[in-house]
């Protein structure tokens, strides 16, 4: 069972583009599945959403720190 928070906020935004399955009895307990489409989607709008940039198929090699901040 899901809580709250951004465990909660992420489930309930999967619902809404039916990306998540009711919950399925699995063995004791049970699960709700996923699609992977619609959740690497909705990871993708969420970060997006906040102004950051998403670096696809990059590579970091060294970070760039001048007086404590982030350059590069």
């Amino acid at each position: 069972m899901l809580v709250g928070g951004f465990a909660k906020k992420f489930a309930n935004e999967l619902e809404k583009r039916n990306g998540l399955t009711p919950p399925q009895k699995y063995g004791k307990t049970y699960v709700r599945t996923h699609d992977a489409l619609t959740f690497k989607e909705l990871a993708e709008d969420m970060i997006k959403s906040t102004g950051a940039s998403i670096l696809y198929h990059t590579k970091i090699c060294g970070v760039v720190i001048e007086d404590e901040t982030f350059k590069g």
